[in-house]
């Protein structure tokens, strides 16, 4: 606090005051209120000062910035009144000054936080919605929202614009927003919505209430994400499928067929030979297709299995013996250490998966060296287990394996062809099944893939959409 003069001339400043502007009290004596003032607040002053003075007002409050003496700008809240003596003739101004300059930097990181979120909600690409009001009274939506919705007016009008997948119109109670409004968290539910040339734009919604510190709803934000560009994808994905399968394959399985057929008909060596590298080429090109085509199921979470009750043992024995039938010069060895029960199963699934694994323990296995396949039981769970000796797989690469396109070093490093997707597939099918897949490897031992299926036939109906 401080008394000033008529004239604008500080006569007492008490330590509060000193210690806000950084001036001793005797620096304040007789300094113009000016020379602390900045100089675009201090015109205010005066024509308050005067207000003051001849009695039109009894006090003022103003924000206000002073001028410390080392020239840091301080924020501040006035407040003036006037002395007056027994005849009411002015005699002195009485200043009371709050430093607020703490709480105006808040304010102004909070003002340049809300332009900011204005700012980037209103450009974002996705379309917002923002009810206002516990029954979503007032609406406002941000650029993206008014360009796939149009000009809508109230609540009605969005309700309207949304429609099912199929073109129908939603009810209001089941509308999104009206969810929110309830207090319901809504997320990932497919919508379209029909554009002014009458063509439907499938979108994903998703909407969330608006909470006050003791839970009352305020309002509801909903979300809306066109979608079309990824079903467009979906359908080129569908089409690039439908290429791959047919139209890559048809010509292989001629030139597979030849090959064999020449290997059978021919007198000479050497042509046995080489038709014998064209078939192994053939089989390898057609795995690879067979590969990418199962990749483009998994990641478009298409992967349908197709259960039913299956004999896994024999499963497992006919997978074996056709492995073993390509490559007399390796033995293999099943050993099945507790019965296996029938089993709700996809058996082409299953049968991929296990010739993956015992194709790669023949790849990546020392020639020569027998390869073990072990069924077993425990606790409604059955493990299949692929075990090979050979160079192994170092310990941190073993996390990786199970990622598409992903190869070890060794693999990397020798002629061994392959995509990597291999065991990527395997995974997905067997998470479809409800089960794990995994690897352990001592280098320069042994290796061991295995995976676990459930014994007892799964709750859900069959078929799944696994997200690797």
């Amino acid at each position: 606090m401080g008394l000033v003069g008529l004239d604008g001339h500080i006569l007492r400043a008490n330590k509060a005051f000193c210690r806000t502007v950084g001036y001793a009290p005797e620096e304040l004596a007789g300094m113009h209120f000016r020379e602390i003032t900045h100089p675009e607040d201090f015109k205010a002053d005066l024509a308050l000062g005067e207000q003051l003075m001849r009695g039109e007002i009894k006090r003022y409050q103003l924000a206000r910035r002073y001028v410390r003496k080392e020239g840091a700008i301080v924020h501040a809240l006035l407040t003036c009144t006037i002395v007056r003596d027994a005849l009411g003739q002015p005699l002195h101004f009485i200043g009371q000054i709050e430093d607020v300059t703490e709480r105006q930097r808040i304010e102004n990181e909070r003002d340049e936080s809300l332009r900011w979120l204005r700012a980037v909600l209103q450009q974002s690409p996705v379309a917002l919605i923002r009810l206002i009001g516990a029954g979503g009274e007032r609406i406002v939506l941000n650029a993206k929202a008014v360009e796939l919705l149009g000009s809508v007016k109230d609540t009605e009008h969005c309700v309207g614009a949304l429609l099912t997948p199929e073109g129908e119109p939603v009810d209001r109670d089941s509308w999104p927003g009206a969810r929110a409004l309830r207090g319901e968290q809504v997320q990932g539910v497919e919508y379209a919505v029909r554009t002014h040339e009458g063509t439907l734009i499938p979108v994903i919604a998703g909407a969330s209430p608006i909470l006050d510190s003791t839970g009352q709803v305020l309002g509801a934000v909903v979300v809306l994400q066109d979608i079309k560009p990824l079903k467009d994808l979906e359908r080129v994905r569908a089409e690039w499928n439908s290429i791959i399968a047919h139209d890559l394959r048809q010509p292989l399985h001629a030139i597979g067929l030849h090959a064999n057929a020449l290997s059978m008909t021919s007198q000479e060596p050497a042509a046995v030979h080489r038709a014998g590298l064209i078939s192994a080429s053939a089989r390898r090109l057609d795995r690879m297709i067979s590969d990418l085509v199962g990749l483009s199921t998994v990641e478009a979470e298409r992967l349908k299995l197709l259960r039913a009750p299956t004999d896994l043992a024999e499963l497992v024995r006919t997978c074996v013996a056709e492995i073993a039938l390509q490559v007399v010069a390796r033995s293999f060895e099943v050993e099945f250490e507790s019965p296996v029960p029938p089993m709700e199963l996809d058996a082409d699934r299953i049968a991929q998966v296990l010739d993956n694994l015992l194709t790669n323990a023949l790849k990546y296995g020392d020639p020569g060296t027998p390869i073990s396949v072990k069924v077993s039981q425990s606790e409604g769970l059955v493990t299949i287990s692929v075990i090979n000796r050979g160079a192994g797989i170092p310990q941190a690469e073993l996390p990786i394996l199970f990622k598409r396109f992903q190869r070890t070093a060794q693999a990397r490093g020798s002629a061994i062809k392959g995509l990597g997707l291999g065991l990527f597939i395997s995974r997905a099918v067997i998470e479809g099944h409800g089960g794990h897949i995994g690897v352990e490897s001592t280098p320069g031992e042994s290796t061991r893939f295995w995976f676990t299926l459930q014994s007892a036939p799964p709750a859900q109906a069959p078929g799944a959409h696994p997200s690797p």
